[in-house]
């Protein structure tokens, strides 16, 4: 009868198993299999080469001539667009900015000319005052140096009094004695009206002063260019004098 013998394979093995004793007395020799290195590398078989995919149909789309010429113009019409359209914002920009700029220099101009002429407005007293200053130290310096200076104020005052009444003349000490030095030429021109003159410190060397019935004529320097002053004030400044200052004095 014939021996069947059972091998108990537990599980295929994937590697070199070591049997224990009482299984290796079932197993024929040839039963075993051969896990050496060499058997192993041998006997598997050497992977395929992969296959190379075949080269895929070039599917992007293909353009003319015309048509790329279209799109380089319509590019290029979008790109000049876009350009002006941003020159434009920028120069809009700039021309706010100048203008805003020019309006507040024209504010400033504005500004400094209104300073300008307030100031020439109230410098314009002063100037007058100055000049009159100026023209009062010259012909004082004048009047005391020259006896034609005084003859000449008090032949002025005579002439803006017409009356037949006697005329008192006071005059300061030094101008008295220069007209007295000079033969006291206004005596002798009026010969015919009764001329009397009176040293009075208090009158400017070079000026005189009229008393007549009709009143008193100043013809002092001092006097004289304050009128001018005021005269020149209430024509150009448009000052008019008070009613002191109008009187009947030359």
């Amino acid at each position: 009868m014939p021996v069947h013998l059972t091998v108990p394979l537990f599980r295929k093995p994937t590697k070199i198993q070591i049997l224990r004793s009482d299984e290796l007395q079932p197993v024929e020799p040839l039963a075993l299999e051969d896990f050496s290195e060499d058997t192993l590398f041998s006997d598997q078989p050497e992977p395929s080469a992969e296959r190379e995919s075949p080269p895929l149909p070039d599917e992007s789309p293909t353009f003319t001539l015309e048509q790329v010429q279209q799109e380089v113009q319509a590019a290029y019409d979008r790109g000049f667009a876009d350009g002006q359209e941003v020159a434009s914002a920028v120069l809009q920009t700039e021309v706010n900015t100048l203008t805003e700029r020019l309006r507040n220099l024209d504010g400033a101009i504005r500004a400094l000319q209104q300073q300008y002429a307030e100031a020439i407005t109230s410098l314009e007293p002063v100037a007058f005052d100055l000049a009159v200053t100026i023209a009062g130290a010259i012909l004082g310096y004048e009047a005391q140096r020259s006896v034609e200076c005084v003859l000449a104020q008090a032949r002025a005052a005579l002439e803006q009094y017409h009356g037949k009444d006697a005329v008192r003349i006071r005059l300061h000490p030094s101008s008295l004695e220069a007209l007295e030095q000079a033969g006291n030429p206004l005596v002798r021109e009026a010969a015919q009206q009764d001329i009397t003159l009176v040293a009075d410190p208090s009158i400017e060397p070079g000026g005189c002063v009229l008393e007549t019935a009709l009143g008193t004529f100043d013809a002092q320097l001092k006097t004289q260019l304050e009128r001018a002053r005021h005269l020149l004030a209430s024509q150009i400044l448009g000052i008019s004098r008070s009613p002191d200052e109008q009187s009947t004095a030359v």
